[in-house]
């Protein structure tokens, strides 16, 4: 996010929108980013809730997305979150811990709290789905 969250979050609303139209899927990583831009640009917490409900009573299948829903909307705190990843086998197999440590940094950023955001990034960078360019 480069500091322009209201952009951001309008361009994100509309690629979801987009997404969960043309689709019988939830928009689930466009609705965490854009709940993060909505956050961070201090449109508050409970805005930032409503941004992750998707348009159509449709379920996120990925586990790792699911539950790192449930920490930006309030649902799950983040030591139970953070229990869950590294509850992810050592390997990393189904790439639990990358996806996972995203989201803890991305929740972190849009609290305005970089050093922890770093931090859960760098443990991302660790797995070994993560690339080069990660």
């Amino acid at each position: 996010l480069s500091g322009d969250y209201a952009d951001a979050a309008a361009l994100l609303e509309a690629a979801a929108a987009r997404f969960e139209h043309r689709t019988s899927y939830p928009a689930s990583d466009f609705r965490l980013w854009l709940s993060a831009a909505t956050r961070r640009g201090a449109a508050g917490d409970e805005a930032a809730r409503a941004a992750l409900e998707p348009r159509a009573s449709i379920r996120e299948l990925n586990v790792v997305v699911r539950e790192a829903t449930a920490l930006f909307n309030g649902t799950k705190d983040l030591v139970d979150f953070v229990g869950f990843v590294d509850g992810a086998d050592a390997g990393d197999t189904l790439g639990w811990r990358l996806i996972g440590n995203f989201y803890a940094g991305l929740y972190h950023h849009s609290a305005g709290a970089d050093v922890q955001a770093r931090f859960f990034l760098q443990q991302a960078r660790a797995s070994p789905y993560a690339g080069p360019d990660d």
